[in-house]
């Protein structure tokens, strides 16, 4: 923290504002999430985080038993995913 002279004494100085990004690789990325963010030459706007992986919505049809459950096909479907797919709504 730097230090600020006031007629001999010393008081901290307030630390910096973050940086409007908490990746600067995020300058070179095509994403229109992040693209449509900002304006050329004006980084003045705040940064809104986004997903790495977007939402992905697949439509399926299926047969199902008189013994299926919802519970049985959520836990299929996280199983097979490895902890990729946090949500399954039917």
């Amino acid at each position: 923290m730097g230090l600020a002279s006031c007629e001999g004494t010393w008081t901290p100085l307030p630390p910096p504002p973050p940086p409007p990004l908490a990746n600067c690789r995020l300058f070179w990325s095509e994403d229109d999430r992040f693209l449509k963010q900002f304006t050329p030459g004006n980084l003045a706007g705040k940064f809104k985080p986004y997903s790495k992986f977007p939402p992905c919505y697949k439509d399926m049809a299926f047969w199902v038993s008189p013994e299926f459950t919802e519970n049985n096909l959520c836990e299929l479907v996280r199983g097979g995913c490895l902890g990729w797919c946090p949500h399954c709504l039917l």
